[in-house]
């Protein structure tokens, strides 16, 4: 864990969700939404609902995030949040069968805890800018290019995420100042030029279906394009903590992260519609954002030439996108590392570690850990997941190989998005929100006490008693904290069935592929994890060899009784029997003061 000094402030904490969420979806998905509702009114409404469902998931994580884990020292019991997101809370929630609901979680984020997908379009726009003119059904398109742009970006943010921990978090503040400033400018641009040029903000954007779309299958299927543009809420849960005084600024600065976010992608839309015009779903342009600064590079000139303006263009929309690969691999492979923690893995340990950074290796000198743990957390070289990021750049890799080269870049991106958005947000948010709604209707059951001992000891009422241990207010308004996890359960759950309802919009590069395969591909990857849990459960028995993990964690306690971890010391022990949990939390030293 990072010292001290090393911790995140509040400015990381937004920069992280504005870098990772503005990125390929605002640029690239309006075209998706839009070809798949027919409607330019319609997809904004899209636009506004998606934003809305993730903030009824980023409420329910904030409420675990605050509570989760909680740890009993001389009878006071800590609430200190710990790294990892929906891991953590999901196996506060699943505990049985043992290793289960870390094995679904962990395989299913080593295969999709990263932007794949988004360094695809990261070649797309690399190669719009070498050939501006030359698309993807032309037979000047190389593919392969796109492939290794891909790779390229990806081991670009790998290595810097090994390099240096310090640099990166500054380069991520960067980018996210400078992508807020560009898409406050597109929103308003799109606004004004489309206002005096045609008024084209009033009749682009119009409740009629002017195309083929709009029915049941294709509003869900242009829900989940457009809610995965929102994806980056979760970012700074991935390394809650890493962040100074988590009680205090994390809720607010999320809340307002994302509000920003929510009000400024349904604007940028409609500057997209005000300038782009909309005839049909052929109408409908691959890319948005590059057919958006095409028409005003021309003005009022159609045939002018825009190839160095569209260069321009794709370069910037491509730097974009690196910093958002940059922000996934800085919070994915601390993830990563949280899984290698359960024992689940080979090499499980290794990936668990963090080691000096490279900068660090070079510019300071190695500090002996020859003296107790406790001392050495409190001042040591900024330490990366080096085991963890190899981890993390394979997959990646391997899923740019296997979907980029088996169809067209744009495709490879839709697919690979969808598959993201479809099993890390829609299936694990699901079981996340609705392990918190049942958390909630058990503590309604078995009531509620007002003795703050109960939250510590074992009483007759049994239950979890959730509502008596949560760090999360809820006045003045009760009910309003209740509702995110039963509205986002609720959405999650429909959604997840209903995306197997075929539709009536399909691109005909794609017809050959049935609908149903996007989503069942998805659940396959999830029985990825109940296999890998079925064969360790196996392989443990057949050998009756057990892992026992033993976290000893370090924690600070403010003079106001705000909690931090500072450190963490992993254990795995190799049993011949379990004679207790798989997992043993335990507290080693506690530092109280400021």
């Amino acid at each position: 864990a990072p010292t001290l000094k090393q911790k995140l402030g509040p400015l990381t904490i937004v920069c992280l969700i504005f870098n990772r969420t503005i990125g390929t979806g605002i640029f690239a998905q309006p075209s998706n939404v839009l070809y798949l509702t027919g409607s330019p009114a319609v997809s904004i409404i899209l636009w506004i609902f998606g934003g809305l469902v993730i903030l009824y998931i980023t409420l329910s994580w904030l409420e675990l995030g605050l509570t989760i884990p909680r740890y009993v020292f001389e009878g006071a019991a800590y609430s200190a949040p710990r790294s990892g997101g929906d891991k953590n809370y999901l196996e506060y929630m699943y505990k049985r069968p043992r290793l289960f609901i870390s094995c679904v979680f962990g395989i299913t984020f080593i295969i999709f805890g990263n932007l794949a997908g988004n360094s695809i379009q990261f070649g797309i726009y690399m190669q719009a800018a070498i050939s501006p003119q030359c698309t993807e059904d032309d037979a000047c398109f190389n593919k392969t290019y796109v492939i290794l742009w891909a790779i390229g970006v990806l081991s670009l943010c790998s290595f810097l995420n090994i390099a240096t921990r310090s640099f990166l978090i500054t380069l991520n503040n960067v980018f996210a100042f400078a992508k807020c400033l560009l898409i406050v400018a597109t929103a308003l641009l799109g606004i004004i030029y489309g206002s005096i040029h045609g008024d084209g903000c009033r009749k682009n954007i119009a409740w009629s279906n002017q195309g083929a779309g709009g029915e049941f299958g294709d509003i869900v299927l242009a829900m989940f394009y457009a809610m995965y543009s929102y994806t980056g809420f979760e970012q700074p849960f991935y390394v809650l903590a890493e962040v100074k005084q988590p009680q205090e600024i994390f809720a607010k600065y999320v809340l307002g992260a994302l509000a920003f976010i929510i009000v400024l992608f349904p604007l940028t839309n409609v500057g997209f519609l005000c300038v782009v015009p909309y005839q049909g779903s052929d109408s409908v342009p691959k890319n948005m954002a590059l057919k958006f600064f095409q028409i005003i590079a021309q003005g009022e000139d159609a045939s002018a030439d825009t190839s160095t303006s569209q260069r321009v263009i794709s370069v910037i929309l491509a730097f974009i996108i690196l910093g958002t690969v940059m922000a996934q691999t800085f919070t994915g492979t601390r993830v990563k590392q949280e899984i290698g923690k359960e024992a689940i893995l080979p090499f499980s340990l290794e990936i668990a570690s963090g080691s000096d950074s490279l900068i660090a290796r070079l510019t300071k000198k190695s500090i002996p850990r020859d003296g107790s743990f406790a001392n050495y957390i409190k001042d040591h070289p900024e330490q990366v997941p080096m085991a963890a990021t190899l981890l993390h750049i394979i997959f990646a890799i391997f899923l740019v190989v296997l979907v980029g080269a088996t169809t067209k870049p744009t495709n490879a991106y839709r697919i690979l998005t969808y598959l993201r958005v479809f099993t890390i947000i829609v299936v694990l948010g699901l079981l996340t929100v609705a392990g918190l709604a049942y958390l909630r209707i058990d503590s309604w059951w078995h009531g509620i006490s007002s003795n703050m001992q109960d939250n510590i000891r074992n009483d007759r009422r049994g239950g979890r008693r959730w509502l008596e241990k949560r760090q999360w207010p809820e006045k003045p308004w009760p009910w309003l904290g209740a509702l995110p996890p039963f509205m986002a359960a609720a959405i999650l759950a429909f959604m997840s069935m209903a995306v197997f309802v075929k539709p009536s919009q399909i691109r005909p590069d794609e017809r050959n592929i049935p609908s149903w395969a996007y989503p069942l591909t998805g659940w396959l990857c999830l029985g990825l994890g109940i296999l890998w849990w079925a064969v360790l459960r196996y392989w443990r028995w057949k050998t009756r060899t057990f892992i026992v993990v033993t976290r000893l964690t370090h924690l600070d306690v403010d003079r106001r009784g705000n909690v931090r971890v500072i450190g963490e010391s992993i254990k795995h022990e190799d049993s011949q029997e379990m004679t207790g949990p798989a997992t043993d939390d335990m507290i080693e030293h506690v530092n109280r003061g400021d």
